[in-house]
């Protein structure tokens, strides 16, 4: 029997092992296809057949939970590549080393007037959309300020959405908890904004460029990628 390449027993010994079985198998189908019939539509399988059902369900689950090869042992194989990146960490952006975080990481702001820890958490959105596979979706993400030192600016214009069309969206921004948009962050100052937006369900951005720290076109201070998955 052909087998593709990729759907080959890798396991040494237990192609062996499943051959037998295989061709006890086309054994049975010819078996099954030689078995009269009964005229009430009923199929009476020989006790021989049972039997041998029976022994190559017991072949297979002693082949599926049998023992390891000698020399061969449990883990990644070593063929696969290992990622040397650190998890977890914090990074800091600066006007000359923007950064790109993931949704929930945290992100040190740099700037010459102060800094802060930035945290991105989104998008959320009504389970209710999960599984329509719905073009656009309404979410929010939601972006916390702690450990505040010094003056970081806020404008509604400072913060944008990427779609994975290339739209640029300026989201509904208000604060957790009520109140206005500050004009900017004072020391000590915990801040929690909750942007509201339409958002194309795949692949995205959103962007904080903190007002005069980068022109139109350059790179903003720092971006988190998300994903909308609503299919």
């Amino acid at each position: 029997m052909d087998v593709p390449e990729d759907r080959r027993v890798r396991e040494p010994g237990l192609r062996a092992r499943l051959t037998p079985v295989l061709l006890a198998g086309v054994v049975l189908a010819g078996c099954g296809a030689s078995t009269p019939v009964p005229k009430d539509g009923s199929a009476k399988v020989p006790a021989s057949v049972r039997a041998q059902e029976r022994a190559i369900h017991l072949e297979v689950m002693n082949g599926l939970h049998a023992a390891a090869p000698k020399g061969v042992k449990p883990g990644i194989p070593g063929f696969i590549p290992r990622d040397t990146t650190a998890v977890n960490r914090v990074v800091t952006a600066t006007p000359g080393q923007p950064q790109l975080a993931i949704a929930g990481d945290s992100v040190v702001l740099d700037l010459a007037s102060g800094h802060a820890l930035a945290t991105m958490n989104g998008p959320l959105y009504n389970n209710k959309y999960v599984g329509t596979n719905d073009p656009t979706v309404p979410a929010q993400f939601l972006l916390s300020f702690t450990n505040v030192r010094g003056t970081l600016p806020l404008a509604p214009a400072d913060f944008t959405i990427l779609d994975q069309l290339g739209h640029n969206i300026v989201p509904l921004i208000r604060v957790k908890g009520g109140g206005a948009l500050p004009k900017q962050l004072e020391p000590g100052q915990r801040l929690t904004l909750v942007m509201s937006t339409i958002i194309s369900a795949g692949d995205g951005s959103i962007v904080y460029n903190p007002t005069g720290i980068a022109k139109a076109g350059h790179k903003p201070l720092v971006g988190w990628d998300f994903i909308v998955e609503d299919d």
